[in-house]
């Protein structure tokens, strides 16, 4: 099939590529997983995942390698926000 005879279903614009909104969901909801639970099988596939998701990001050509890190420290920061006062 050619490229011209190639309709979409769902075409989209992204026109806010920075930071990556999937990496930054998914390191607040797996690290705040990671924090309280106690399963070393859990945090070790939540952390996979994660690496996962990033890596997808980049390999579909959604996002650049510096959006996703973006995405991973600000998530982080709103992590480390939301804990600050918990001991885990």
């Amino acid at each position: 099939m050619r490229a011209e005879d190639y309709a979409p279903l769902v075409a989209m614009e992204l026109p806010y590529p920075y930071p990556s909104g999937h990496v930054l969901r998914s390191v607040i909801i797996l690290g705040a997983l990671c924090l309280l639970s106690r399963n070393w099988f859990l945090r070790a596939s939540s952390l996979a995942v994660l690496i996962g998701i990033a890596t997808s990001r980049v390999y579909f050509g959604v996002h650049w390698a510096s959006d996703v890190v973006g995405g991973a420290l600000l998530g982080a920061a709103g992590l480390l926000w939301g804990f600050s006062g918990k001991r885990v």
